[in-house]
């Protein structure tokens, strides 16, 4: 039996839109409730009253009339939802494996077993070696084997790192191409390669001076885009699939619509305009911080986080403002919600409302996440989780402009309008934590995550909302990095340690997706 559990509060933030009108909720309105929690369609629900009983909500024992609705799955297992009968609250969640179903499977849910402290810390963490007077060792590294590996992954592909070099990262370039980059272990140059996954070559493409901290791809105008620290600088390098080297002064395209191109490059700070049907580029912004410039639609104007020019939190970071330009008044202007952490992550509602991240991570070894909605007609910014939800992960889905977050043992999914959808567990039967985002496939009907453990990590592949979930691997594997392509047609991923190095290719076309 697995349970799974969050606090009566943290229910009734996530889930206050069950609430019904005064009196009982029926069978059928319960049974609504309850598949918030489960969107597949594959089970049988049944829903039951039981009046005056006793439910923990806190700490604190106190007798409710409680519907106890249960979703029995095609494998037998089951999920039991028990909802106070008068608000349509979600008091407890338990999920009981087959073979633990039976008519006195427990309802009454214990205290959770975590504190979201211990839940949120790193479980496997090579950075903290194992000394003589630890009770344990740390385990043995896992060895990797290409055999066993191609028996896993539809294609899997060995990668010799030159004499002295480390993996550092990389990134798809279409469906069947990605680049990878390599760093000498001074840090002082890093060198890239195109692998061709149809032919399995490998040829490099340059190196740079520097460490890579930094890899994008704009489908757009074909470029990728390399950001490099050396001697605590940094600077753009640039390379176009085809041509013959890397560029070391490029322009970096940031966005266009049909007349503006916005960039930067290394000769001079801000963010640069430039019509494209060409010109003379013009300067906008001050700062090299100004970053992630972002359309409203129909229009020549574009939002932007600004650096204020300030530090924060003792000088640990930098603060930063949402601000607005308008290129048919070439003129700019900040907008009135104050000064601080800020992340940009993307529309909600197209051209009117923005979802932001106002966390502030400095020094923590989690990602943790406020998010909230800034509402540019009205000027108005709202948060959308209680400080005290702990959650963390934040990832944004592009094609439905709507957003998901951790937090322990659970993904939460919410729409446009921020409102809470879907609550649902890791997929997990040990002790594993999710050590990544949700990663929303370019389409946005799928998603991936990471389940990390003691031995390594096991990629998971779901639809949109965390459902009808599948392991890409049973046993755990040291795996480094992985995203989609760029159509979301497979999962590529890198796996290594000391015993070898791999990029590894899964197709998703087989694996669940939104309806």
């Amino acid at each position: 039996m697995r349970i799974l559990t969050w606090s009566f509060l943290l229910a009734t933030t996530l889930l206050a839109a069950c609430t019904t009108k005064s009196g009982h909720i029926d069978t059928n309105q319960a049974i609504e409730i309850a598949k918030k929690l489960e969107t597949n369609e594959d089970v049988v629900w049944q829903a039951s009253l039981e009046k005056n009983k006793e439910v923990v909500i806190g700490n604190a024992a106190e007798k409710h009339d409680v519907w106890i609705v249960t979703a029995e799955y095609p494998m037998h297992n089951k999920m039991i939802v028990q909802i106070e009968a008068d608000t349509g609250e979600v008091i407890s969640v338990i999920e009981v494996e087959a073979d633990d179903v039976s008519a006195d499977a427990p309802t009454q849910l214990p205290e959770p077993s975590f504190s979201p402290e211990v839940a949120l810390s790193p479980v496997f963490d090579e950075s903290k070696p194992t000394t003589a007077s630890e009770p344990e060792s740390s385990p043995a590294p896992i060895v990797l084997k290409e055999n066993e590996l191609r028996s896993l992954f539809e294609e899997t592909w060995p990668v010799v790192l030159p004499d002295g070099q480390t993996y550092r990262g990389f990134i798809p370039i279409d469906e069947n191409k990605i680049v990878y980059s390599t760093e000498e272990t001074n840090g002082l140059t890093s060198s890239f390669y195109e692998l061709d996954f149809l032919t399995g070559l490998a040829t490099k493409i340059g190196t740079v001076d520097g460490s890579v901290y930094l890899l994008k791809y704009n489908d757009s105008n074909h470029q990728l885009q390399i950001k490099i620290a050396k001697e605590n600088q940094e600077s753009y390098a640039a390379w176009v699939p085809g041509s013959a080297k890397i560029d070391s002064n490029p322009r970096i395209l940031l966005t266009r619509n049909d007349n503006w191109s916005l960039f930067k490059t290394n000769e001079n700070e801000g963010i640069w305009a430039i019509r494209n049907e060409g010109g003379k580029p013009i300067r906008l912004t001050e700062y090299d911080l100004d970053h992630d410039p972002i359309w409203i639609p129909g229009t020549n104007q574009f939002v932007y986080v600004a650096y204020s020019g300030h530090t924060i939190a003792d000088g640990s970071g930098y603060g930063f403002s949402l601000s607005r330009y308008d290129l048919d008044k070439m003129a700019g202007e900040p907008l009135p919600f104050g000064e601080g952490p800020l992340i940009l992550k993307g529309w909600l509602n197209i051209g009117k409302a923005l979802l932001v991240d106002r966390a502030f991570n400095e020094g923590q070894s989690v990602d943790y996440t406020e998010p909230a909605v800034i509402r540019l007609t009205g000027n108005k910014e709202t948060k959308l989780i209680a400080d005290n939800m702990k959650g963390f992960n934040l990832a944004y889905n592009e094609t439905s402009s709507e957003f998901a977050l951790s937090i322990p043992g659970y993904f939460g999914f919410y729409d446009s309008n921020g409102e809470i959808v879907s609550l649902t567990p890791w997929f997990t039967d040990s002790s594993e934590s999710a050590t990544s985002p949700f990663m929303f496939s370019p389409d946005g009907s799928k998603g991936d995550y990471l389940m990390g453990g003691t031995y390594g990590s096991r990629l998971v592949i779901s639809d949109s909302r965390g459902n009808r979930a599948k392991r890409l691997n049973e046993e755990p594997l040291p795996i480094d990095s992985w995203t989609w392509t760029p159509k979301g047609s497979a999962i590529i991923a890198f796996v290594g340690n000391q015993s070898g190095s791999y990029f590894v290719l899964q197709k998703a076309q087989s694996y669940p997706h939104d309806r």
